[in-house]
């Protein structure tokens, strides 16, 4: 089991997939029902196997698959997102909920 399995079933997946933008190469993060995902809007985040789906139909040989996001976890807990992509980016949204 790993750390991130009590999550499978909860709507905090993404599906991603790397893009040029300009002369950079970055992770963009999609929805599993339809276009584009942002790390602080839960509505349109899915569960793992509905990312797992999306990844499979938008990876275009240029690499990735599949992003979770922490987002609110309850409490007095930070939204986060992390990024393992080029080692590892976290970045906190907004503050206290």
């Amino acid at each position: 089991m790993t750390a991130f399995a009590a999550f499978t079933n909860e709507r905090r997946r993404v599906a991603r997939r790397n893009e040029r933008r300009g002369d950079m190469q970055t992770t963009v993060p999609y929805s599993p029902h339809s276009g584009h995902a942002k790390s602080d809007d839960p509505a349109i985040w899915g569960t793992r196997p509905e990312a797992a789906v999306r990844a499979a139909e938008i990876i275009d040989g240029q690499g990735r698959g599949i992003g979770i996001e922490l987002g609110y976890l309850g409490g007095d807990i930070y939204p986060v997102e992390i990024d393992f992509g080029r080692g590892m980016q976290l970045w906190i949204r907004g503050g206290r909920r």
